[in-house]
């Protein structure tokens, strides 16, 4: 087909990504991957798909996760198949694949997905606290973002000046004036972090 200057479309790539991903050659999927990418064809979400399941059945699960990370705008569908896909190869959600996955569905207001996912998670770190306390602020959980963080500290989690932005955001925006008041103290007296210009605007808010 290329000899003959045949044009490759969105099917043919499918198929052929498919038939690589079954015969597990690797490099026949990293050198059709970068055609793919010169022929302007690896933004198409049914190619992304294809293209995860491609690396993670060879066990290139970083290379599937840069993929997926790669995507402009995460819909629902394909988390959707992401996470299925997960679930069908029993990968283990470790911290950087639970965080993106964490950040993916709560972006599209699955946050019973959102909970479930952090739960399973395996070794978790500040960042997918950080993120989990976000999701919670954005939906109108101020409390369960306060209670999390509570939890995470409890743990012996150490937040940074981000998580203290992002609990302090949920408190401001769900009227925990209390909850916020003594979040922020802790940012400064027991953690000694200087409050910015958008911590302080978390505290007008109230």
């Amino acid at each position: 087909m290329r000899c003959c200057k045949v044009q490759d479309r969105v099917a043919t790539a499918l198929s052929l990504l498919s038939a690589t991903a079954d015969t597990r050659d690797f490099l026949r999927g990293k050198y059709l991957h970068g055609y793919y990418i010169r022929l302007g064809l690896s933004s198409n979400l049914n190619v992304l798909t294809v293209l995860i399941d491609l690396y993670a059945r060879m066990g290139r699960i970083y290379l599937a996760h840069r993929v997926f990370d790669g995507v402009a705008q995460k819909n629902v569908i394909f988390v959707e198949l992401f996470d299925c896909f997960i679930e069908e190869e029993k990968l283990e959600l470790d911290a950087v694949l639970g965080t993106a996955l964490v950040n993916a569905y709560a972006k599209c207001d699955f946050l019973d997905k959102v909970t479930d996912i952090f739960e399973r998670m395996k070794g978790k770190d500040i960042k997918a606290g950080t993120t989990m306390i976000s999701g919670h602020g954005i939906h109108g959980q101020p409390t369960n973002a306060a209670k999390l963080f509570n939890r995470m500290e409890s743990e012996g989690f150490r937040p940074n000046e981000v998580t203290f932005l992002a609990v302090l955001s949920a408190c401001s925006h769900g009227g925990l004036v209390i909850d916020g008041m003594e979040i922020f103290k802790s940012m400064v007296c027991k953690y000694g972090f200087s409050p910015r210009v958008e911590h302080y605007g978390s505290l007008i808010a109230y």
